[in-house]
């Protein structure tokens, strides 16, 4: 529930849908329903409690450029309804297939069984017989992918809180599948399989991080292993080969290429350095927003100042070390008579270009 109210919609929403579509509309007037959401309010008051003491309390505190922010109003209304409708602190610009592309990536090597069921269940035939309990993984999927692809605010990440209705609905395709579409299925499969290996190791001789050949000596090996011993046009054959690539591909992107990427993330590396190096220094963060990695990793709390004239009253603290993007630097050196003491690289490693 840190993420807000609207995780709620996966979970009720395909049950009541189910219930409209069944009839059972009993169901909405059941007290062990209602006493779940009353639960679910008291388990959040912690959270709650804890936005209302950090931020209603101190309406002098500088959020999003603005003094007087409500946390209760973020959690319940901001972050929520206020990035659906564009109107709230945080703003995007929403693309409405955003995640039907997202998803190709992010469910791999299952996506392309995952969307042909998907399109399979336009056909009559299919959705009759589709078993009754079914429908509550469909309509929770379906309302939350809808609820996503209409909101103006997007990120990749939102797409895991339904993963699991995905897995579900490629499984229950899967254990269908037989004669031609098993076949073509099977074949599927394996080139994804082997497509996926050759991306990945021309990726890491592009990028050449470290221990790279080690990586391409784990995706090579897991793909003979999965060939060697799983065998024979079945599903069980599908379904061990493809988790073997989907083992491989998180070995490669969780132990090599993102740990690699993460040098790239200025805020930790300058943490890290100023805990190592400067253990009795006093850290600082002058005007920038996104300093959420250094906060985490630098010794002590931080000190933020958001404009130079609060700056000036700790113009003579000798031990106070400033972590500052480089547009203000010209300024700290000539009024201040600063000096660089580290600079680090810094790139948006969850917004990767290929450039």
């Amino acid at each position: 529930m840190i993420k807000g109210i609207f995780v709620l919609i996966p979970v009720f929403g395909g049950f009541i849908l189910y219930w409209l579509i069944t009839k059972q509309y009993k169901e909405l007037l059941k007290l062990k329903w209602w006493l779940a959401i009353v639960l679910i309010l008291v388990f959040i008051i912690p959270e709650l409690y804890t936005l209302y003491v950090q931020f209603d309390l101190h309406p002098e505190k500088i959020v999003f450029g603005k003094t007087g922010v409500s946390g209760l109003k973020f959690f319940f209304w901001d972050s929520q309804f206020g990035r659906f409708f564009n109107n709230g602190p945080i703003k995007g610009k929403g693309d409405i297939s955003f995640f039907l592309h997202t998803t190709i990536w992010a469910f791999l090597p299952w996506s392309i069984l995952f969307y042909t069921a998907v399109i399979n269940l336009f056909k009559k035939k299919n959705r009759v017989s589709l078993p009754p309990e079914s429908i509550i993984i469909w309509t929770s999927a379906a309302i939350t992918f809808l609820l996503f692809s209409l909101s103006k605010f997007q990120l990749p990440h939102y797409i895991l809180i339904i993963l699991p209705q995905f897995a579900v609905i490629a499984a229950l395709y899967l254990q269908k599948l037989e004669g031609k579409s098993l076949k073509i299925f099977f074949i599927a499969q394996t080139v994804l399989a082997v497509l996926i290996v050759a991306i990945l190791i021309c990726v890491s001789i592009f990028f050449k991080f470290d221990y790279f050949s080690v990586a391409n000596a784990i995706l090579i090996v897991l793909l003979f292993l999965s060939v060697l011993f799983f065998r024979g046009l079945k599903i069980e054959t599908i379904i061990a080969r493809s988790s073997m690539i989907s083992v491989g591909l998180m070995i490669f992107l969780s132990g090599f290429f993102y740990p690699a990427l993460l040098k790239y993330e200025s805020g930790m590396e300058a943490g890290i350095w100023l805990k190592e190096n400067q253990p009795n220094a006093k850290p600082a963060v002058l005007m920038y927003p996104d300093a959420y990695s250094f906060d985490f990793y630098a010794n002590g709390e931080p000190q933020y100042f958001w404009d130079f004239e609060t700056l000036n009253k700790h113009k003579t603290d000798k031990n106070m070390v400033i972590y500052v993007w480089e547009p203000e630097m010209e300024r700290l050196k000539k009024d201040y008579n600063t000096q660089i003491l580290k600079s680090f690289e810094y790139f948006h490693i969850t917004k990767l270009t290929g450039k």
